[in-house]
């Protein structure tokens, strides 16, 4: 299956569960979102922080796949992504613009993916970025490469201009089927799942695929 092929396979299970019906989790999260006011700003990310969190602990006691909800922004995402190392047992797999700082940076993402690298002997994370960045001089790198066991671990390679026209999404994914999944580049608004298995599945063939075309 070529690389087109496969995306728009993938696109449909991520369109097809939120256009039936709303569920919980996402009737939730569009409470929380919705709830603002300047004053109740820190406190709506709070709720969101806890909503997130129940989400991740509901499902790996069920052991079922999680509710789909949604991550609406990059503060959203700074809450999501550490969800990410958290869950691994033995990789995460990034699709990125250019890893931003603002998340990539943040200490609650960075200390994720230190403690998941320092904990799993053998994690491994890999990013892939669409356009070059200093690995020297991004925080999330300059704190793993700190320490030389970890930046053994850490892999970052940047997709190909003529590989960059076929796909049109943003993603992180691990081993244990926990994903986020931006199904445009040109926003930060995405789809989460715990446990989502079968479209972490198809979500990796698309990094394996992109990993190929890497330079």
């Amino acid at each position: 299956m070529s690389l087109r092929a496969a995306l728009q396979h993938l696109y449909h299970p991520a369109t097809s569960t939120t256009a039936g019906r709303e569920s919980r989790a996402q009737k939730r999260e569009a409470d929380i979102s919705g709830s603002g006011g300047a004053a109740g700003e820190n406190s709506i990310m709070k709720e969101y922080e806890e909503f997130v969190s129940n989400e991740y602990a509901t499902q790996r006691e069920s052991g079922k796949p999680g509710e789909v909800f949604q991550n609406r922004n990059e503060d959203h995402a700074k809450v999501v992504i550490p969800y990410l190392f958290k869950g691994a047992e033995q990789w995460v797999h990034l699709v990125t613009n250019a890893a931003n700082t603002v998340v990539y940076g943040s200490p609650g993402v960075i200390d994720a993916a230190l403690t998941f690298l320092r904990e799993k002997k053998d994690g491994q994370v890999s990013i892939l970025s669409e356009t070059k960045l200093d690995r020297a001089e991004h925080p999330f790198f300059k704190a793993t490469d700190a320490e030389p066991e970890l930046r053994e671990r850490v892999h970052l390679g940047f997709i190909s201009e003529s590989a960059q026209q076929d796909y049109g999404c943003n993603f992180g994914v691990n081993d244990r089927g926990d994903w986020r999944f931006e199904a445009t580049r040109n926003t930060p608004e995405a789809l989460v799942q715990f446990g989502g298995k079968d479209f972490a599945v198809e979500l990796d063939h698309i990094f394996q695929d992109l990993s190929a075309s890497t330079n």
